[in-house]
């Protein structure tokens, strides 16, 4: 690289730049947390690079980054971030040496787990397909319903007090009671083991 003051004359230093490309990070799941932390996973794009030693960066947290997948023009990255305050999060994946290794960041909303209250109706037939409101508190768009630990369906938010979710038909194996649990896969479910 050389420098000009007018345009006609320039310095002979023969400085190389190398320039690289940021990559661009894309969020591969509802962008919430809950406070205890959790799994999530953003996506790499735009050109192949190495793999080794990526990390994930919260404000000047750094941890570990897991390739999940790669192909020519994407890295599929996990990052298992520890607890954090509530609040919005910038989440950047970045090098060994702290470098920045995208050309953005990804925002994620960190909230405190939900709790569960009742559910409305608390019985139904085996067969499945009806709709259960759920009453609780703390709840946002993008939250999961599972049942049994298992079987995972989206819900309809409705209200911070109230989701919907459908029942699944009843198990084969003859457990009839179905445990409930609302969360965000990879963040983590509430514990409160609703039965319906």
């Amino acid at each position: 690289m050389e420098v000009s003051v007018n345009g006609i004359d320039y310095s002979r230093s023969g400085v190389e730049v190398h320039w690289v490309a940021g990559m661009l990070i894309l969020p591969r799941g509802p962008q919430l947390l809950f406070t205890h932390g959790g799994t999530v996973s953003v996506e790499l794009q735009h050109g192949a690079a190495s793999t080794a030693n990526l990390l994930c960066k919260v404000g000047e947290s750094l941890f570990a980054a897991t390739v999940s997948s790669n192909s020519l023009d994407s890295l599929m990255v996990e990052c298992v971030v520890p607890p954090l305050p509530a609040g919005e999060v910038e989440l950047r994946v970045v090098d060994a040496t702290d470098r920045d290794f995208t050309s953005n960041s990804v925002a994620f909303t960190v909230l405190d787990a939900p709790s569960l209250h009742s559910l409305l109706p608390s019985r139904g037939a085996s067969s499945g397909g009806s709709l259960v409101t759920v009453v609780g508190s703390g709840f946002v768009m993008g939250l999961d319903c599972s049942w049994w630990s298992t079987d995972l369906v989206s819900s309809d938010y409705i209200s911070s007090s109230l989701l919907a979710c459908q029942v699944p038909a009843a198990r084969a194996d003859g457990m009839s009671l179905a445990a409930l649990e609302v969360g965000v896969l990879g963040s983590g479910f509430t514990t409160s083991g609703l039965l319906f």
